[in-house]
């Protein structure tokens, strides 16, 4: 369950954590590392309804798209020119990792999903 909430910490922040157990005192010390620059990155729009677009200086390889408690419910590679197909996702709140054509992860976002039918 910790191990969850670290991990749900992480992607919500959009930072990197390591945290360390010293042997002797059993304490577990939590370090922030640094945060990666922004590369200009946004999602619109946002709310989505069936497809959306990221507006970045760099390069995106691939998106992931997580729920809210830290399970991947989608990746797409960016075969489209940066526009990614939301359309079969339930309506509610995800966390969408952008990497670069490396595999390095550029930014964590917020993504909510409106799919209303007619």
């Amino acid at each position: 369950m910790k191990l969850r909430i670290y991990i749900l910490l992480i992607f919500i922040f959009g930072a990197s954590f390591v945290y360390a157990q010293n042997s002797k005192s059993r304490d577990i010390k939590i370090v922030k590392n640094h945060i990666p620059s922004s590369h200009g990155i946004r999602i619109y729009p946002n709310p989505v309804a069936n497809f959306f677009k990221i507006d970045s200086k760099v390069t995106i390889g691939k998106i992931e798209i997580y729920n809210l408690i830290g399970k991947k419910v989608k990746s797409q590679n960016n075969d489209s020119g940066d526009i990614f197909d939301a359309s079969d996702l339930r309506n509610g709140m995800y966390l969408v990792r952008i990497f670069d054509k490396k595999g390095k992860v550029l930014k964590v976002l917020r993504l909510g999903v409106n799919n209303e039918s007619p």
